[in-house]
């Protein structure tokens, strides 16, 4: 298991997959601010345009959630000094 762990994390990084964790933080950031603020905000939009509130609620529920997932990331990459 551990050979198997330190060898997918050579190959990461390698292909620059894994970089340090502030590296990965504020790739993660980026990540989550795209999904709250597009991806999901215009999945719900499409959904209410098509007549389904219902998913559209759904969407912006998980734009909710993801923001929530950046806050936790921003924090911790403040903790790290980044």
């Amino acid at each position: 298991e551990t050979e198997s762990d330190e060898h997918l994390k050579t190959l990461f990084g390698l292909a620059k997959i894994v970089g340090s964790d502030i590296d990965n933080l504020k790739d993660a950031i980026g990540n989550e601010t795209y999904e709250s603020h597009l991806m999901y905000l215009s999945y719900a939009e499409k959904a209410k345009k098509a007549g389904d509130l219902d998913v559209a609620k759904k969407f912006e529920e998980m734009a909710q959630d993801e923001s929530k997932h950046r806050e936790v990331f921003i924090k911790a990459l403040s903790e790290l000094g980044g």
